[in-house]
């Protein structure tokens, strides 16, 4: 395996984890938190992400299925999500999660 093709990995992995817990996530101004911070908030629905690809295409993968949720999220009028793990397993890869509105 090329170096270049582990640098590439590495650099994609990093990207998946850049929306942190606390952070707002693009342009949609949603906050990532955890489930503690949203104990005064109002529970708007599950939402969910997917994307086909999987294996080393994971990172980039992941970023899209959390968009796609994230989008999900602010169409419901959210302002705080919570994340479930991701799920990275053969097939595809998908995130869920709970959409928050919060005063």
């Amino acid at each position: 395996m090329s170096k270049a093709f582990i640098l590439l990995g590495l650099v994609s992995l990093l990207e998946a984890c850049a929306a942190s817990v606390g952070s707002p996530d693009g342009e949609r101004g949603i906050r990532i938190v955890q489930f503690q911070d949203v104990h005064n908030c109002h529970f708007i629905s599950d939402i969910h992400g997917l994307s086909p690809f999987y294996g080393i295409f994971a990172a980039p993968a992941l970023k899209s299925a959390r968009k796609a949720a994230i989008e999900r999220a602010a169409e419901l009028g959210a302002t705080h999500v919570v994340w479930d793990r991701p799920n990275t397993t053969y097939g595809s890869t998908s995130i869920s999660g709970n959409a928050y509105k919060c005063k």
